[in-house]
């Protein structure tokens, strides 16, 4: 028997939980597969990032564009190498450093939002999500890919591209514009017990690289064989 699909407004879906319990083998092979020899998009998603390092990628993200994201993230970690270190630095520190890239005008955000993190967590960065958001002001889904890339925590993450992704995937057993909260029960259950990390990582760049808004690449996709976007477009 697989994983149960949680209820929805307390009505269970039938229709739904089946189309998982077919679907979610293939789609966790074909994006696990599709990562063996695609390289991570973004360099704080890779094996091994502290979750400070993941948090500085995933906030120039939300800031930037992914070109840039990738250029500061880089040239700000030369600088200040970990979350004390950063908080020991002045806000001039930061400006100067900002300023090389254009960027200046975040430095009072970023000193309030460590401040704000390192009281939270009482010296260290919150392991819990809530505390993570409330803290950081950042989305929930950077959040939980912060828990999952930086703490190595079984959690699936779900951002915009991934929730288009999966809409397009069980679009024929989903409503045409599905509630957050059925899509972020939908990612729960196809995230594998073994390797969640990977699977993430590669589910993300999938997402947004294969699965794009105007352009899907469906012929490249590697789960198009149980994709209902795909079966049902010319």
């Amino acid at each position: 028997m697989g994983r149960q699909v949680r209820a929805i407004s307390g009505e269970p879906l039938y229709t739904l939980g089946e189309a998982l319990e077919q679907k979610r083998l293939q789609i966790q092979e074909g994006v696990l597969s599709w990562a063996t020899s695609n390289l991570p998009h973004y360099p704080w998603r890779q094996t091994g990032k502290t979750p400070y390092e993941v948090l500085i990628g995933e906030f120039w993200l939300k800031e930037t564009s992914s070109v840039i994201a990738t250029r500061v993230y880089q040239g700000f970690l030369q600088h200040f190498l970990s979350i004390q270190s950063l908080a020991e630095a002045g806000e001039d520190d930061i400006t100067d450093v900002l300023s090389s890239f254009g960027l200046r005008q975040y430095a009072p955000h970023i000193r309030t939002m460590v401040d704000s993190l390192l009281k939270e967590g009482r010296g260290y960065l919150p392991r819990d999500s809530e505390s993570f958001v409330r803290a950081s002001r950042l989305e929930h889904h950077r959040v939980r890919i912060i828990l999952c890339f930086g703490y190595g925590l079984p959690v699936s993450v779900i951002d915009a591209n991934v929730a288009r992704m999966l809409s397009r995937l069980f679009g024929d057993s989903l409503p045409s514009q599905p509630a957050q909260g059925l899509l972020q029960a939908v990612s729960e259950n196809l995230l594998p017990y073994r390797n969640p990390q990977d699977y993430n990582r590669a589910l993300l760049d999938v997402a947004e690289i294969v699965c794009s808004d105007e352009h899907p690449l469906c012929t490249r996709c590697p789960v198009k064989e149980v994709c209902d976007y795909t079966g049902s477009s010319p």
